[in-house]
């Protein structure tokens, strides 16, 4: 975005602030994070710049928001429509924690000041979200475009423990005001832990030890592992004490979603509740049967009938991240058995790609073809394999990341927008008003709500491939047209991948 415009209160002149609701009216002031470091020039071989594309990737991040919501993030970019169009969704919360885990760690490569603003503002949201017991809550019945997801009376378990879909407007009077979502404070748990580097520390210490003690109102403790039973709850948390099944399938790997922030919590501020939690969440996944004791994977809806969306699906990225929290988690605290079982699932995700490039499916077995690979399935295998090599356990692991970085990674990160516009030539204008999709994988329509149409693909330069093929960044495929573009859980996941790479390119092993 162009940090240039002129500006009212952190936003652009003449935008009018969404009256959205947060659970937190009054915050304290939020440490500003300062960046510094050494700048200089110089001349480099002409090969791939991680802190080029680190800066790139700030872009990527703060560009596709809507200022009118507190820069909430538009979860999708679809390039198909004419012009392109981004979309409000309600993953929009967890894609924005994910990208505050990583923004701060792309301005320390890249040493960018790009839209400060938006880090500043997001970082504020946090502090609004906080209720008195620690847990961050996402506004529901402000934000339209989280409206067909959520409504109290159908708010039940599914087979892949979500709430059911509601009606929309006509469920508007029985939307929660907030719901809590442990993935979004799995995620803001990891950010605290990354702004502490760069801001007061004791300030997201507090914050972060919050959510920590928060979060264990909705985890089963079972001993030594424990699981949560949905994804999104509403206030009334104790009502899961009586929950005594574990949840199988996707619904089950949620949990390993969340150990990201609890591990760094426990690394940076050496807090052993969360690494406690991490532990027990972590094993939970590990007994749920969502993986095979050869780290096989499993079925997404084990209970799908023929026919089903997710019938015979095994979505890749779903297990291997899972398994890269686990590895991080076991190399940490030297927990074998779990170091075993990530290093199991991570030579079974190498068998679904293509090992010499770095593409790895979306889904690792399913329907829903031609297949494509989401940046976030690629990001993953380069951070384990990294991992795996930097423990002294597997030397290949260098050259197996160095491959991924330089071929489909670094061919994933949108660079040029002059063929986006080429793309949608000749396709339908599209409008940004009309009836909100009725399932968060229904965008196959030309009406949009809460959406933009403005400067799509320049504000996504340095955002991630959603879908890309094995020789283009975007399907051609007739068939799966809608989904040429961005969905920005990939960037967030690629970004904390150029992290990990730009990191660990000089490391010291032993005495090499």
């Amino acid at each position: 975005m162009d940090v240039s415009i002129v500006r009212e209160g952190g936003r652009p002149k003449g935008v009018t602030q969404m009256a959205i609701e947060y659970v937190a009216k009054e915050i304290p002031p939020v440490p500003e994070p300062s960046y510094r470091g050494e700048r200089y020039s110089e001349l480099v071989p002409d090969t791939l710049d991680l802190a080029e594309r680190a800066a790139l990737a700030i872009n990527g991040m703060t560009g596709p928001t809507d200022p009118a919501a507190d820069y909430e993030v538009y979860w999708r970019a679809h390039f198909t429509y004419n012009p392109p169009a981004m979309i409000h969704a309600n993953p929009d919360t967890g894609i924005r924690s994910k990208f505050q885990i990583a923004l701060p760690l792309m301005r320390l490569i890249s040493g960018s000041d790009q839209d400060r603003h938006v880090e500043q503002r997001w970082l504020e949201v946090l502090l609004h979200q906080q209720g008195e017991d620690g847990l961050l809550r996402t506004p529901i019945r402000s934000r339209p475009w989280a409206w067909p997801h959520f409504s109290r009376s159908t708010a039940s378990q599914t087979g892949l423990g979500m709430l059911k879909v509601g009606t929309g407007e006509e469920a508007a009077e029985e939307l929660p005001t907030q719901v809590i979502e442990p993935q979004h404070n799995g995620f803001a748990m990891a950010a605290a832990a990354h702004y502490a580097q760069v801001a007061d520390r004791g300030f997201w210490e507090q914050f972060a030890r919050r959510i920590v003690d928060g979060y264990t109102r909705f985890v089963l403790d079972r001993g030594d592992y424990g699981w949560h039973s949905q994804v999104v709850y509403d206030d009334e948390l104790d009502r899961q004490a009586d929950v005594v099944t574990a949840p199988n399938g996707l619904a089950a790997s949620w949990p390993g979603w969340s150990a990201l922030g609890l591990n760094r919590v426990f690394a940076t501020f050496g807090y052993e509740p969360a690494r406690d939690l991490a532990g027990k969440l972590l094993r939970g996944v590990m007994r749920s049967g969502y993986y095979g004791a050869d780290g096989a994977f499993g079925l997404d809806d084990p209970d799908a009938a023929p026919g089903a969306d997710r019938y015979g699906v095994r979505h890749f990225h779903n297990h291997t991240l899972s398994l890269l929290h686990a590895l991080d988690h076991a190399l940490m605290v030297g927990d074998q058995e779990m170091l075993d079982w990530a290093r199991a699932g991570y030579l079974h995700a190498t068998s679904f790609g293509e090992p010499n490039t770095g593409w790895f499916p979306e889904r690792a077995s399913g329907p829903l073809y031609p297949q494509a690979c989401e940046l976030c399935c690629t990001a993953d295998m380069i951070m384990m394999a990294l991992l795996f090599g930097v423990a002294g356990l597997d030397d290949g692991g260098w050259d197996a990341a160095d491959r991924y970085l330089r071929n489909q990674f670094a061919e994933g990160q949108l660079r040029r927008s002059d063929w986006v516009y080429r793309l949608s030539t000749g396709e339908p204008l599209s409008k940004t008003k009309g009836d909100p999709p009725t399932h968060v994988h229904d965008h196959r329509y030309d009406d949009f709500v809460a959406a933009s149409l403005d400067r799509v693909p320049e504000r996504n330069i340095g955002a991630f491939s959603g879908w890309a093929d094995v020789n283009d960044w975007a399907l051609l495929h007739e068939e799966r047209r809608y989904l040429r573009g961005i969905q920005h859980c990939c960037t967030g996941n690629a970004a904390r991948a150029i992290y990990f790479a730009w990191l660990h390119t000089l490391p010291r092993v032993g005495d090499t």
